[in-house]
């Protein structure tokens, strides 16, 4: 992984040029109800078994926070420091290497040389060079656990390359809070 991309655990999921392709999967339990939930309370945060500073950046759970505190106050919901909520909100993250292998044809069709020649034969390797890059690809989990039993009711996922260029405190902010809206655009399940 590239230290870089690492140093302060900051996902930079859409760029502010213009968004970067992710992928968004959200998974229920189809006998949870969605209905009554009102309020809720944040988890404590899960350390990874080795406990990687780098993966638990208090900067980047205070942007975690800002950005899910906001958009499931935007839809009603409401956070509550005491007693039992309706459900607890909690997050993970992870990075991983990612190599991506793609061939281009550099010759568009044609021989070495310009025009046509007898040795031309229509689909020759050749004519195909391979590319390999490798990257880093984040992912956020954000999981809403049922306030009384404390069993996973729903889970939503965004992975996404993560940028290699430095960004500002407020471009990683809007990169936070564009992710979090993908996911929870999700949430409740719809017709649930």
């Amino acid at each position: 992984m590239k230290a870089t991309n690492l140093l302060g655990f900051v996902l930079l999921w859409a760029s502010v040029e213009g968004c970067a392709t992710f992928t968004l999967t959200t998974d229920y339990d189809p006998d949870a109800t969605f209905g009554g939930l009102k309020t809720y309370q944040w988890m404590t945060p899960r350390r990874t078994p080795l406990g990687d500073r780098q993966l638990h950046n208090p900067l980047f759970d205070k942007r975690v926070v800002k950005a899910v505190d906001a958009v499931l106050k935007q839809r009603g919901f409401r956070r509550i420091d005491s007693g039992i909520p309706d459900f607890h909100v909690g997050y993970h993250t992870a990075v991983r290497e990612r190599i991506d292998v793609w061939s281009m044809n550099s010759l568009y069709g044609y021989p070495p040389g310009w025009g046509w020649n007898h040795y031309y034969r229509p689909g020759h390797a050749w004519s195909y060079s391979p590319r390999m890059i490798t990257y880093d690809e984040g992912t956020l989990v954000l999981d809403i656990v049922d306030g009384a039993s404390r069993q996973l009711i729903w889970r939503g996922s965004y992975q996404a390359k993560l940028s290699d260029r430095p960004q500002t405190p407020e471009e990683n902010q809007q990169c936070v809070n564009a992710a979090v809206q993908e996911i929870l655009s999700r949430f409740p399940p719809e017709g649930r």
